[in-house]
């Protein structure tokens, strides 16, 4: 059913009256452990893809691991963050776009400082920024579910990012 639906006219007086609009269907919704942990899992292995691609400085394939692949696992996690903060009485909005309400606003610039140019310096910076608030919102939301963070599984994929960025010589 549309429940973002308002009836604007009615000449005939032939249409059901319908419930109050809400967004409600489009609201966070709280994450199983299998989902969480399936974020977690994927945004940490496929930052190993995208330390290789910067070694090669092959930035439109770090650009499609970035955007299509990773980022949407931190975009997740900042989702769930904003849903515990809210009790999960919330819409982000299409492609999270106001997310920014309900996060502190170092987080918020964090987040923006993730989005990167063709610059392979730039976007090491941001990658590895990126690395550090999903790590900092995956713990909070895991803690916050009752979920371990698998700290070991992050710190494995951020130790390669850091060794792949040193033999590089973009720093």
């Amino acid at each position: 059913m549309f429940k973002l639906c308002r009836i604007l006219l009615d000449k005939e007086n032939i249409l059901p009256e319908i419930e109050a609009a809400t967004d409600c269907q489009y609201w966070v919704k709280k994450p199983t452990k299998e989902q969480y942990m399936a974020a977690c899992n994927e945004f940490w292995w496929c930052t190993n893809n995208i330390a290789k691609g910067l070694w090669r400085e092959e930035i439109p394939y770090v650009q499609d691991m970035t955007n299509y692949v990773v980022r949407p696992q931190l975009i997740r996690m900042l989702d769930w963050k904003a849903g515990i903060l809210t009790g999960w009485t919330i819409s982000t909005g299409k492609s999270s776009k106001y997310l920014y309400r309900w996060l502190p606003d170092e987080e918020w610039q964090m987040l923006l400082s993730t989005y990167f140019d063709g610059n392979v310096g730039n976007a090491w910076k941001s990658i590895l920024g990126m690395c550090e608030l999903f790590r900092d919102v995956a713990q909070f939301v895991g803690k916050k579910s009752g979920w371990e963070y698998n700290e070991k599984e992050g710190k494995a994929a951020y130790d390669f990012l850091e060794y792949v960025y040193q033999l590089s010589d973009t720093y």
